[in-house]
């Protein structure tokens, strides 16, 4: 019985246990300190003192292994609520931009794929929070999406009631022109230009015909 204890002694003291410090790896030292607590031997030894000493190298490595642990899950669980926060702020700006006025929202254009950018970039949420976060942001893109495509059917309508006044105006001038009739062309500079400006291809073409109508 002595030469059975003594031999768990050595077979004891032989695990690699104190080793779990220098894994710098935690998820393979948790995994070598499971291994480590099945391999250990419970059979009493024959001094208490020796047994003593050694099952409390045992339990510091094992303390300190779970310790790492904790840490590192308490580090990763404050990233996880940093990343929560700058998710949210994201999608409160994608929110913003979309309620914005039309001039800004145009301006803002290229904001979602610049959001999704930085999105992409944050790490993982905390996962009770994961499929609410994800839903208001598909819900934040949509919001913009549409806002964005209507902000540009309005412009599009308002340049096209533009160019139409434009044209009203020339022709009128033209007409008056033509006919003899005595033109005021600061009147007509002014009523042009309180007009919004011409954008896109037209602009040119509409600039010139109304320079050409009192040339």
């Amino acid at each position: 019985m002595k030469k059975i204890r003594v031999a768990n002694v050595c077979y004891a003291s032989g695990l690699p246990f104190q080793a779990l410090a220098d894994v710098d790896n935690l998820r393979d030292a948790l995994d070598q300190l499971e291994v480590l607590k099945k391999q250990w031997k419970v059979t009493v030894v024959g001094k208490r003192d020796v047994e003593n000493k050694l099952w409390k190298h045992f339990q510091a490595a094992c303390d300190m292994t779970y310790q790492r642990r904790d840490a590192e899950r308490k580090q990763q669980a404050a990233e996880r609520n940093q990343n929560l926060q700058k998710k949210q702020a994201l999608i409160d700006e994608l929110t913003r931009t979309a309620a914005a006025t039309d001039g800004e929202l145009l301006a803002s254009a290229s904001a979602l794929a610049r959001l999704q950018g930085h999105w992409e970039d944050i790490g993982w949420v905390p996962r009770n929070h994961e499929n609410g976060l994800n839903g208001r942001w598909r819900e934040a893109q949509k919001q913009f999406t549409r806002a964005l495509k209507a902000a540009k059917s309005r412009a599009h309508a308002s340049e096209l009631d533009n160019l139409a006044r434009r044209a009203a105006l020339c022709n009128r001038w033209e007409q008056e022109t033509l006919a003899g009739k005595a033109v005021d062309t600061d009147a007509v500079a002014s009523e042009w230009d309180a007009l919004p400006a011409p954008a896109g291809a037209h602009a040119e073409a509409m600039n010139q015909r109304f320079t050409q109508a009192f040339s």
